[in-house]
């Protein structure tokens, strides 16, 4: 939690990034949760949300659910703070992510015929790089994505594009990558990058957790029964919950 709160403040004057790894179950998520709890009960940030799946399949799959979160918080602006855009860079954003078509009138997309592929895929990428700092520059936000690890190709060459350090949009992103999943991506982003391994709990931990889990079960639990659960789990959360 310190680590994390620690970039949350260094995420003032740019992008920064904590970079969450651990096993499936350890406890990732609940850590990341909590942080993010507490910011947005001290109406410190706007958390914006999203994950990956191992098995879905559509374009840039690693950052679509956060363009939709970022999508419906711009449409909750005032009409006169939301982000104005060229008219060809808001074509080629709507033709990539066509839930940004809300935020935009409508906007003639022939220029956007004329451009090769690769013009267009640079051009949409900076241009959502200028979406997400001007509104960054608007609001206090905290983008999660968990299940980075089954992301695609697409989304973390965007990402880099978004992440790279000069006059990078301010928000903190907190990426949460399982390590023991088969087929992950290889994670490598630009500018400062926290690691946070989150490991499986310290023998005396592991017994904490195990009593607070069983509650007043306590009672009726032998010694040597809380003893099996703690050396069977060999301190992954999880396995202790179950």
């Amino acid at each position: 939690l310190d680590m994390l709160g620690a970039a949350f403040q260094g995420a003032h004057d740019s992008a920064r990034v904590v970079h969450v790894r651990g096993q499936s179950g350890v406890g990732k998520t609940c850590l990341v949760q909590e942080f993010v709890r507490g910011l947005e009960a001290r109406g410190q940030a706007t958390v914006l949300r999203g994950r990956c799946y191992e098995r879905e399949s559509l374009p840039y799959k690693g950052l679509d659910a956060i363009i939709d979160a970022l999508s419906a918080f711009v449409e909750q602006l005032p009409e006169d703070e939301r982000p104005v855009l060229p008219a060809l860079d808001a074509a080629l954003l709507c033709r990539a992510f066509p839930v940004l078509r809300a935020l935009f009138d409508a906007v003639p997309d022939g220029q956007a015929d004329m451009l090769v592929p690769e013009q267009a895929r640079a051009r949409t990428f900076q241009a959502l790089r200028r979406l997400f700092r001007d509104v960054t520059a608007r609001a206090r936000l905290v983008f999660v994505i968990d299940d980075v690890q089954w992301s695609d190709a697409d989304s973390l060459a965007l990402l880099r594009v978004l992440l790279a350090p000069e006059d990078s949009p301010t928000a903190l992103w907190v990426l949460l990558f399982r390590t023991d999943a088969a087929h992950a991506v290889e994670l490598s982003l630009p500018g400062p990058v926290t690691e946070l391994v989150v490991e499986r709990l310290p023998e005396g931990d592991a017994e904490r957790l195990a009593r607070q889990l069983l509650g007043r079960s306590m009672e009726s639990t032998p010694p040597q029964g809380l003893r099996q659960i703690v050396e069977e789990a060999r301190g992954h959360p999880l396995f202790i919950s179950e």
